[in-house]
């Protein structure tokens, strides 16, 4: 690993710390280890072991690779798209365990039925969706 990417890693367990508001000294508290050693393995003047990755990664809730990404527009989209994607499947979740057990199965129903109309879709090339009526060409009503 250059010193360039070394930065950029850096860079990047910085931003994913200070964009989920967390100090050196919380974070250090949080993964087990001590500040010194946190900010080390952040400034990167002391090589992290695997496993602070893996930790980090389970934390943040991002696949380990995106730490790594080298690409400051490639990692800030994949930050983005992870957190987007987290939010949402924990509001699907919730919404999901609220349900009775009846309801439960008709949605998982509905959604492979919704699964199979998206794939005989993308297959044709049409982006349309059923349960969304096509919109009307706009007319103004005379007066």
């Amino acid at each position: 690993m250059d010193f360039e990417e070394q930065r950029r890693i850096s860079r990047n367990l910085k931003y994913l710390r200070t964009l989920n508001r967390y100090t050196q000294n919380e974070l250090a508290e949080i993964l087990n280890i001590s500040p010194t050693i946190y900010y080390r393995y952040e400034s990167l003047s002391l090589m992290p072991p695997i496993d602070f990755f893996y930790n980090l990664s389970r934390l943040y809730r991002i696949p380990i690779d995106v730490i790594f990404e080298t690409d400051k527009s490639k990692f800030t989209y994949y930050v983005s798209l992870f957190r987007t994607s987290s939010k949402q499947l924990t509001r699907l979740l919730k919404a999901y365990d609220s349900l009775t057990v009846m309801s439960q199965g008709r949605l998982l129903e509905y959604a492979a039925i919704l699964l199979e109309y998206e794939k005989d879709q993308n297959a044709k090339g049409l982006l349309a969706h059923p349960l969304i009526p096509e919109k009307k060409p706009y007319c103004k009503r005379r007066t």
